[in-house]
């Protein structure tokens, strides 16, 4: 495990199939080697990401936020290379996210959780597809209680001529309280006949008739609601290569909610 601090305008060049904690402030470019696989957990940190990643190079990033932060990550993929991010907040969060899918049978597979409690949360997510054969999948999730607010803008392109790409979206949220809201807008352009390309959304507030029938089962009103609520987002969290950091956010949203 390699501990990394943010230095300003610094330069990150991985060339190993090692796991790096990155904590601290400020513009960092990130670069993976050809025929890397890196893992990547990005902590409390408040940055500029530029992302560029060889040919056939795959990096796991994770980035958790237990404070205010404001976000920034712009990545380049290159040929049969894939990058897979998962994104975990609760406070108040303005992240931007630009992938470009420059390569052939580039990847990305985008998840963001997102938990806020009286706090803002805004997502602004664009993925382009500059390439022949390439594959997104973004899914957000997101949970608002008491005043909460979360906006998700999701928006995949596929570009004339880059034939059998595929380009999906999902977005799903559970509103719990008179003020909270919850807004998501898909987006897809799609320039090109020879594609596959969709997107879902539900949102709405936790169904009483799930709560009875969990209640009718034996379970307290407080056992069935946090059941629910975790049936959405345990997939997520487990999904995190990092165990601990994956244990204290579960820890972290169980205390919260």
């Amino acid at each position: 495990m390699v501990e990394y601090v943010i230095k300003e305008n610094d330069t990150l060049v991985i060339n190993d199939n090692e796991e790096y904690i990155i904590t601290g402030d400020g513009n960092l470019n990130i670069i993976i080697g050809e025929n890397v696989s890196a893992k990547v957990l990005l902590k409390d940190s408040t940055s500029k990401i530029n992302l560029n990643m060889e040919n056939y190079s795959f990096l796991d990033l994770v980035e958790v936020n237990y404070k205010d932060t404001n976000n920034k990550i712009l990545a380049s993929i290159l040929d049969n290379a894939s990058l897979k991010y998962t994104s975990l907040s609760s406070k108040n969060l303005s992240e931007d996210l630009v992938i470009n899918l420059d390569g052939y049978k580039a990847s990305a597979n985008v998840e963001c959780l997102v938990l806020n409690k009286d706090n803002k949360s805004d997502f602004n997510q664009q993925i382009y597809h500059n390439a022949k054969e390439t594959n997104s999948h973004v899914n957000n999730i997101g949970l608002a209680l008491d005043n909460a607010a979360i906006d998700f803008e999701t928006i995949s392109k596929i570009n004339k001529g880059m034939s059998k790409s595929n380009a999906s979206q999902l977005a799903r949220g559970i509103i719990i309280g008179e003020h909270a809201y919850i807004t998501s807008q898909p987006i897809l352009k799609i320039d090109e006949y020879d594609v596959k390309a969709n997107h879902g959304t539900a949102i709405g507030r936790m169904s009483d008739n799930e709560l009875f029938y969990l209640m009718s089962r034996g379970l307290t009103k407080e056992e069935a609601y946090k059941l629910i609520l975790f049936g959405l987002i345990t997939p997520v969290i487990k999904s995190i290569w990092n165990e601990e950091e994956a244990n204290n956010y579960f820890n972290f949203l169980n205390n919260l909610l």
